[in-house]
């Protein structure tokens, strides 16, 4: 008799231990899940036009949108001259959009991700404070600084503080 409670007892805590592992799967699984966001170009320049790419995987997916600051990192502002973009279904699980850049003294980026489903879950990428991306800076003869590439004219200074400083030194010993 007592084997025979014990077993049944047993064999509620599994049914309801099942239960409860159902419910909360369910739940899990119809939220949203945010793969990888790329841009194009990677390393975006001021006033260019960048296309983002967010993979989603879910159902009943809502809206996705993004959300992009402009920032200057010396004065500590940002600046968001657009509403949050919304991003268009492409195929599959795939959302696109593109931005164009327009805040002059911006020096980097921040973005997040932002998805909302019919069953009322919303997910952001990442979680905070976003996801930072400096911008490449273009000088005006189009080189990018970035890029490791130097200054046109650099050379002809050094050279010519290299003159200075030889006829400075024959200068004083023609002197002495």
């Amino acid at each position: 008799m007592i084997i025979m409670k014990n077993e049944r007892m047993f064999l509620l805590i599994v049914i309801v231990t099942g239960i409860i592992s159902a419910t909360f799967g369910s739940a899990l699984a119809a939220e949203p899940i945010l793969g990888e966001v790329t841009l194009n170009p990677e390393h975006p320049k001021k006033f260019s036009k960048i296309t983002f790419n967010v993979n989603v995987i879910g159902d009943d997916i809502k809206t996705v949108k993004i959300i992009v600051l402009e920032c200057n990192a010396t004065v500590g502002i940002c600046e968001n001259t657009r509403d949050n973009e919304t991003m268009t279904h492409i195929e599959g699980s795939l959302y696109r959009t593109n931005i164009t850049l327009d805040y002059t003294p911006a020096s980097y980026i921040t973005y997040w991700v932002y998805v909302e489903s019919n069953t009322g879950a919303t997910t952001t990428l990442p979680d905070t404070p976003g996801v930072k991306l400096n911008l490449s800076v273009t000088s005006n003869n189009g080189n990018n600084d970035n890029g490791g590439e130097k200054s046109p004219g650099f050379e002809v200074v050094l050279f010519i503080a290299a003159v200075c400083g030889v006829v400075i030194l024959l200068g004083r010993k023609r002197f002495r």
